[in-house]
Parts: C-alpha cells; structure tokens; sequence
C-alpha cells in the first residue's frame, strides 16, 4: 500500500529533500528514525508553471518517501481501473482552505519532550518548516 498526497496545482519540483533512515517492525512496518543528528524532510516543493499539472506525493512500505510527480489532469474513460475519480473543476469554488494540520496527543508531547532539545527541534521542523511537511495548523 501508498499513502499518497495529491496537491492540485502546487506543483512537484523538490529541493533539500533527505532520504528516510529506516526501521523495520514487525508485520511490514516502516518508520524513518529521527535523532538529534538527522531527520528526513520531504523538501521544498515547488509549484508547477503548468497548470494542466497536479502533485502526487507518495510514500510507501517499498521504500517510496516523499516521491513526487508531477502528472497531468485528464478526463479518463478506463472502466477497468479500481481508483476513485475524483472531479475538479477549477472553474467554480465551494470553500476556502484553512490550512493543513495534524493532532497532538498527550503522548505525542510527552514523547517530543523527552528527547535532546535537538531532536525535538529537528522533529518540530519536519512539521511545520518549509523543507517540512508544511503544517500551519495543530490541534492540542
């Protein structure tokens, strides 16, 4: 399986992206081990000029972290694929976007606040910096 993080209109060139230092877990799980020394970041990611293009960010348990393209909007008429359609139409807005975000448990700071001030720098940066994952919103 992928997670994938698809970004219309906004683009997939990377800069300062760190590849992930893995731990392997039982029954095929994967984290990328942050320390004080090193965490890997996505990197900056860039809009397209295009804007036939979407992002798709991809990461997966074959080693996949934060792997962008950038792919073109198209009308497909395949009925053999098993992917949901999504339909967008740029044309006409429904709502605004406030941001994207994340909760943080208990657990969550109590993890964060044990580890060197370094560390817990490098990991609030994986969040919320521009080579980060962007966070501007978190739920306490």
């Amino acid at each position: 399986e992928a997670i994938a993080l698809v970004l219309g209109g906004l683009g997939a060139a990377q800069d300062g992206s760190s590849p992930c230092e893995p731990r392997q877990y039982d029954y095929d799980s994967v984290v990328c081990v942050c320390t004080a020394e090193y965490c890997d970041f996505p990197g900056v990611i860039h809009a397209p000029d295009d804007t036939e293009l979407y992002t798709a960010v991809t990461s997966s348990r074959d080693g996949l972290r934060f792997e962008t393209q950038h792919l073109p909007f198209a009308d497909r008429t395949d009925e053999t694929t098993t992917r949901t359609r999504v339909r967008v139409n740029r044309q006409e807005e429904y709502q605004s976007l406030l941001g994207f975000g994340g909760a943080f448990t208990d657990a969550a700071g109590l993890n964060i606040k044990s580890l060197e001030p370094a560390a817990q720098e490098l990991i609030i940066r994986s969040y919320f910096a521009p080579e980060g994952i962007r966070y501007n919103i978190g739920r306490i």
